[in-house]
């Protein structure tokens, strides 16, 4: 379930903002919290939900999909606030969290250093460009927000993960 289709569209009212007032899409507050509990403890029951089908383009919902876990199935959540409680609620005892993210930094010869933010830089530059119908320009200028949100939002529960993975691919260096 990938928790981008739970973010809140922008006729929902009050979106989070940054402190430039412009909406912050990194926060945890930018998700449906209330929806997202609602649908995790319907499939723990193994009860139907209808998961929303978010739009970046338009910033609507306008369609679901009917999901329905069957008994002793496993499903899996992805999205950036998955290790965060306030989005998750107090999920240890019955979940398996693993942390995955670009880890490795590439050194040339010379000594400069990849850092793997640039590397996470160049795969939402292609991401937003042909999925989420950004320009290239947006892309660069949400990127401060994006690693404010970073530093806030994420890194601040990475120690919930029983597993880091780096998705590091070599033809990216």
């Amino acid at each position: 379930i990938s928790m981008d289709n739970y973010f809140l569209p922008s006729e929902m009212g009050q979106l989070p903002r940054d402190k430039n007032g412009k909406i912050d899409l990194e926060s945890p507050y930018r998700v449906d919290i209330e929806l997202f509990s609602d649908h995790l403890k319907k499939l723990f029951l193994c009860e139907e939900i209808k998961v929303p089908v978010f739009d970046f383009a338009t910033q609507s919902r306008p369609d679901f999909i009917p999901i329905t876990r069957k008994e002793n199935e496993i499903f899996i959540v992805e999205g950036i606030h998955a290790l965060n409680p306030l989005v998750t609620g107090n999920t240890d005892s019955f979940t398996t969290c693993i942390y995955v993210s670009v880890r490795t930094r590439i050194s040339a010869k010379d000594g400069a250093v990849l850092h793997p933010s640039r590397i996470r830089l160049m795969r939402r530059l292609m991401r937003d460009k042909l999925f989420r119908g950004r320009k290239l320009e947006d892309i660069f200028e949400l990127f401060a927000s994006v690693s404010r949100g970073e530093e806030l939002y994420i890194m601040p529960h990475k120690h919930r993960a029983d597993f880091d993975v780096d998705t590091f691919l070599s033809y990216e260096a």
